[in-house]
């Protein structure tokens, strides 16, 4: 006797497949906004998870010489937080497309930061804006990924460095995302 695909993977698949770019991206901001005030509390459930990154993350840091980062899919910028305080000469824009989690970012009032609502798969940056992209569990919520490298690979500078942590992504993924670009103008860095 077959049992045949579990439930939750059919109605993830129907929710998702059905629905344009922009109509995900509403659906995202909406469940974000609703997330906003409680995503750095003690009660943040699923979110709690992103907190695994921050080590990994900061450790990659002290290999790179930086002047100015970007949070891409910041949230409330709990990373960024942290980033201030160990590289307070820096320069650090976090970027997000929930207005609430942007508010709940600005309320910090962090030095040398600013934190933008935008979408990362049309960032509203010029050309060689970034030494170092930094992404943490967002990645997997773009609809459209190729666009979000498209535009990764436009707003580094070059020699730039992308820092993507995502442990949601499947496998050919993470496998296209560890061995892309080595002979190109940006050398990406390796995660998983």
């Amino acid at each position: 006797m077959s049992l045949g695909k579990p439930k939750y993977i059919s109605l993830w698949r129907e929710k998702n497949t059905m629905k344009t770019d922009q109509e995900y991206k509403q659906l995202s901001i909406k469940e974000f906004n609703k997330a906003a005030t409680k995503y750095e509390s003690q009660n943040n459930g699923i979110y709690e998870m992103c907190k695994e990154d921050y080590p990994p993350i900061l450790e990659e840091l002290k290999k790179q010489n930086f002047e100015k980062l970007l949070d891409a899919g910041c949230a409330t910028g709990p990373m960024l937080t942290l980033l201030t305080q160990k590289y307070p000469n820096k320069q650090f824009v976090g970027l997000d497309l929930s207005p609430k989690m942007i508010e709940e970012a600005k309320k910090k009032k962090l030095k040398n930061t600013t934190f933008i609502e935008g979408d990362c798969e049309n960032m509203p940056f010029e050309n060689n804006t970034f030494d170092t992209i930094i992404n943490s569990q967002s990645y997997h919520h773009y609809p459209n990924p190729q666009a979000f490298f498209n535009e990764v690979y436009r707003v580094l500078k070059p020699n730039g460095k992308l820092i993507l942590r995502d442990n949601t992504a499947s496998d050919p993924v993470l496998f296209l995302m560890n061995n892309i670009g080595e002979n190109s103008k940006h050398n990406r860095t390796r995660r998983r």
